[in-house]
């Protein structure tokens, strides 16, 4: 049966989904068991502070009232939506990723494929001069490790520097799909991030040296000193 009561607003609130908050409103408790003739209440929501303490929560949870016949459900088994958005967006960006990989390496190959071979010259009367191959092909190696190395840690440095006097000014962004709240973008620094940044930094240039140190090394040391005439 229909059942009314009169209630005095004393605020109102906003989500960013338009759905939810046309409506959604929020009244005490009492007044609801009233409304619907009831003395308790079928569902209970517990909001948590961190949201990575979700599963430890939920477990400990499990085990103290599991035996008295409730039924607990965490937020990302009732939106299985955002697990869908989140894998999307994962290999999205990581095929994203593996293509800048990629150009990384080429670009930094080619620089190298050039320096190794202007200074084919160079090699030549070192294995003129009794150097063994290895010890020419390990000292380009280390040289290319060394480059990246630096270019690495100053590219890491540079980019978080960035990210901090980004993040301090903001990106203003449109409201996102359903919603109406704009909002402002920042750029999370994350040590994980910045330590893969550096470690593909470093040894791009170390992979990319591999090939032309190998084609370098197949010339014979007449054709090898040919390149400084």
């Amino acid at each position: 049966s229909m059942n009314t009561l009169e209630f005095q607003v004393v605020g109102t609130f906003q989500t960013f989904s338009k759905d939810y908050d046309a409506r959604a409103i929020r009244i005490p408790l009492e007044a609801v068991q009233s409304l619907v003739d009831a003395t308790g209440a079928n569902v209970a929501v517990l909001e948590l502070l961190d949201t990575a303490s979700t599963h430890a929560v939920a477990l400990d949870l499990q085990s103290l009232y599991a035996s008295e016949g409730f039924e607990l459900y965490r937020w990302d088994e009732l939106d299985p939506f955002y697990d869908q958005t989140v894998t999307l967006y994962q290999q999205q960006f990581g095929f994203l990723i593996a293509v800048i990989l990629l150009l990384i390496v080429l670009g930094v190959g080619t620089a190298i494929s050039m320096s190794v071979y202007e200074r084919g010259a160079e090699f030549g009367t070192l294995r003129a001069l009794g150097t063994h191959d290895g010890s020419i092909g390990m000292l380009i190696l280390l040289e290319s490790l060394y480059l990246g190395t630096v270019g690495a840690s100053v590219g890491v440095l540079i980019g978080n520097l960035l990210a901090l006097l980004i993040s301090s000014i903001g990106i203003p962004m449109p409201p996102p799909p359903n919603s109406d709240l704009s909002y402002v973008a920042l750029i999370r620094s994350s040590f994980l991030v910045s330590l893969a940044a550096f470690t593909v930094g470093a040894i791009a240039p170390f992979l990319a040296a591999l090939a032309p140190v190998r084609r370098s090394l197949r010339l014979s040391i007449v054709a090898a000193l040919q390149r400084g005439i």
